[in-house]
This record gives structure tokens, sequence and C-alpha cells, in this order.
């Protein structure tokens, strides 16, 4: 690895950190992107490690308290401090990462792009051992790696880095290996979100360029399960194993298991071209945006809180033989950034998700649409002396800035779904009692039943709503 680097002190540019010609154009879109991502850094204590030549360096030095960054390139270092050496709040350190030493709680945040690529499978164990001793309690971690792929267009004939794939560094991350014990409670990292950047995927096709932000949590292993079998019942089907013991029993019927009813009909309403970048939220395992990418040649970036199920849609893309244009992110939608006018259609098709009340959620969706973007989601709805009305929807649309607004009643194809769903528990009931208990399987069936007779009695819809971004925004 130094003698890699070394050979890159001569010029030491920013084309030479990111082993790429057109460095320059690069980084005036990446390195906002990046910044961006990153949590409140004002005031806050920061570990940079593989600082390099400072990229980062002096723009997080400027709002944070103090910078200590690190790299075991000394010219590099070097460079780092005679570009930031006017800044009084900065600690610069030539050498390697591994035999760093800091007291315990030193940092609010740890900052790394490009770091754990080129680190063993057994250093990332031990370097995450140590950050989360040197980061303080609820302190934040951010890693940013190039996942499979090299990032630049270097002709490089000897490259020391690990191309791991997403699902990799997402075992090495979050595995046990690495965690802190505290008295009873371990100390390790729960995920903010993993996402790709949007940067490279549009400038370079690039989608695996991935970063990680992680928290460090005290991680109650010992404390009461849930008695409330529904929710027990939701945490088995939302597993990975249950998602892949489904997949394998019922091929594309399991959908109906996890509440993914997509229907190719309503999503044509929404107009999508080949090339067009759109954005799924909630996507679960993915399975409706390999549809859209393969037969509307679409760019789709596909986010889900779930990390089982975004693990599952890994997984599928890892055994594809060709590349596709899905990208597929961990992360709470409410609290997701992406940049402005960026997506031409964004739409959930996978559950209940109450959209139309989360007010800051709408504004977010219509900043990241692009002028004339459309939006699209299936919501249960009600009757008109209800809040959860067809009306009141479609007014928190208009509301929210969308015209062309409109609503359409799907009810029989859920219908149909939840009845296939209870005819393959009775058909292949042997099987499921493998994978759930009696009970479960019953409580699946009257929760089935009880939205069948809902939906049949018109007590509820199930509804499409959709709308467009004004042009003119």
């Amino acid at each position: 690895m130094l003698s890699f680097w070394s050979g890159f002190t001569k010029d030491a540019s920013a084309e030479d950190m990111m082993l790429d010609t057109n460095a320059s154009s690069l980084q005036r879109e990446e390195l906002p992107e990046v910044l961006s991502l990153l949590p409140e850094y004002k005031g806050q204590r920061i570990l940079e490690l593989a600082g390099g030549i400072g990229r980062f360096t002096g723009i997080l030095a400027d709002q944070a308290a103090h910078v200590t960054t690190v790299d075991f390139i000394a010219e590099f270092i070097e460079k780092n401090k005679d570009k930031n050496k006017k800044r009084g709040n900065i600690q610069f350190i030539a050498d390697d990462a591994m035999n760093l030493s800091f007291p315990e709680k030193s940092f609010d945040i740890i900052f790394t792009n490009w770091f754990l690529m080129y680190l063993s499978s057994e250093d990332m164990a031990m370097i995450k051992q140590r950050m989360l001793m040197w980061l303080k309690d609820g302190g934040y971690f951010f890693c940013r790696e190039s996942c499979n792929v090299a990032s630049g267009n270097y002709d490089i004939e000897y490259n020391p880095t690990y191309y791991r794939s997403p699902q990799e560094y997402h075992d090495l991350l979050m595995g046990t290996k690495g965690k802190i014990e505290c008295q009873q409670s371990d100390w390790d990292f729960n995920i903010v979100f993993v996402k790709s950047l949007q940067s490279y995927a549009k400038l370079k096709q690039n989608r695996n360029q991935m970063c990680w932000l992680l928290q460090k949590c005290k991680q109650d292993y010992g404390r009461e399960i849930s008695v409330d079998p529904r929710q027990t019942l939701k945490c088995k089907l939302d597993s990975k194993k249950t998602i892949s013991q489904l997949e394998r029993l019922l091929g594309d019927d399991y959908n109906t298991f996890l509440g993914h009813h997509f229907i190719e009909t309503q999503f044509e309403k929404l107009n999508v071209k080949p090339g067009q970048n759109v954005l799924d939220l909630a996507c679960g395992t993915g399975s409706a945006d390999f549809h859209i990418e393969e037969f509307y040649s679409a760019d789709v970036v596909g986010v889900d809180s779930s990390c089982d199920k975004i693990e599952v849609a890994w997984e599928r893309i890892s055994q594809l033989k060709s590349e596709i244009k899905i990208c597929f992110e961990i992360g709470d939608v409410t609290k997701s950034v992406y940049p402005p006018e960026h997506f031409d259609v964004i739409y959930s098709g996978r559950e209940s998700m109450h959209i139309h009340k989360k007010q800051s959620l709408l504004k977010n969706i219509m900043t990241w649409l692009k002028p004339g973007g459309k939006f699209g989601f299936y919501e249960f709805s009600e009757g008109n002396n209800s809040q959860d009305s067809e009306d009141n929807y479609l007014q928190n649309l208009k509301s929210g800035g969308f015209i062309d607004v409109s609503t359409t009643d799907v009810s029989q194809h859920l219908i149909n779904k939840l009845t296939d769903g209870k005819k393959n528990i009775s058909e292949k009931r042997p099987e499921l009692t493998v994978i759930f208990t009696d009970d479960e399987l019953k409580l699946l069936e009257d929760d089935w039943s009880k939205t069948i007779t809902c939906l049949e009695d018109g007590d509820k819809k199930w509804s499409w709503f959709d709308g467009q971004k004004p042009s003119g925004m």
C-alpha cells in the first residue's frame, strides 16, 4: 500500500487522490454532495482518517471546533498542512491509521473518504473497535467507498484496493466483531443511512460510490421482546431469512406476504421514459425496481429502512451477469437527502406510508423532482367524513404544490392479491409451517380477510394517487 501511494507524491494533485483525470470537474459536484451527507459538524471535534492532501480538511475545519487529520503518506500531509496552515484548529498526523492511539471518547465524528477499501477484513474489524472507543457516545462514523469497481480512469497496473460489494461492507461494519462491551450492554454502530453518490451516477454512470453514516449507540440486547403477536409476525416477515424462504417457496407471490402490490398499469401513468431518474420510496426487496429498469430503461434508486430487505436486493444485483441501472439504499425516507431537481419520477408502490400526512416529506419530494416531474403512491382511503378521505389526500397534494392531481380506485387488485395469498396458505400450509407457526398463519389469514371485507363493503379503498410538479418551478 505504501509503495502504491508513494507513486503519487510528486504532484499529489486532486487527480492523483481521485485517480481520475477529470477530478477538477468531478469534485465540483462530488465534494459538496459528500459534505451534505454529514451530520451537523459545526463546533464538533472531527477525526479525518486518510485525509490525503486535504480535499475535505479545510472545509471541515471552517465549521468544526477541531480537526485531527491523518494520512500515512508524509508528503500528502505536508501538502495538506501547507494548504491549511492559516487555520489554527487542525492537527496533522503522518502515520498509519492502524498505529493510532487516542483517549476514549475524543471525537464527535470520524470522517473517512476512500479508506476502508484499502484495509483487509481483519484490519477493518480492528479499526472498527478502535473507532467505537474514540467516538463519544452518540457520535458518528462516515465512510465513502468504491464498491465493485474502480471509481477513476487512471490506467493502473497494480491496484491494492478491495472492491467489496455493499453487502460485504454491511456485513463487516455491522457484524459482531469490534463491538465494545460495557457492563450488561454493548456499544456498536446503528445505521443512519447507506446511499450512493448521485454525482458519480450522473457524471460517470457509476452507481457504486457508496456512503455509510453510522452512529455509536448502546445495544441493549437484554431488552424485552415484544409480546404483541402482530409485531412479532411483522419482524419475522421483514427478516432476510423469511424473505428468502418465501421467495423459494412462493416465487413472485411472496410479495403478497411483504405488502408489495405494485401495479404496472398505474405506474404507466407516470410516463417514465428511457434514461429518466426514478426514486422508489420504501422499495422493499426491489422487485418493482428490477421491472422498471428492465422495461422502462430507467435509472432507479430504491430506498428502504429495512436492512434485511435491502440486503436481499443487493444479493439479487450481485447475482446478475450484466450491469443494471439500479442502486439500493438503506435509510428513513423522511430524513433522506438528494440533490434538488434530480428525479423525473418519485413513487411508492409497496405499502401504506401515510405520505400525505408528512408535509416535510412532501416538501422534499417537491424539491427532489425536476420541473414537470411526477409523483405517485398507493394508500388506503376512507369515507368523506374521515381525515383519510380521498378528497383530503388530494387537497394535501395540492397544498404541497402539486398540480393535475388525481386518484384511481385499485381495490380490486388488492382483493385479488390477498385472495391469492390466502389460497397459497391453504395449498402450501405444510411448507409454510416450517417458516410460521399455525397461530401466525391464522393471524395473516384473519388480517387479510378483514382487509378484503373492508374493501368489498366499501369501508375502505386501496387507491392510487398521483400529481405533477409545475414546469415553471
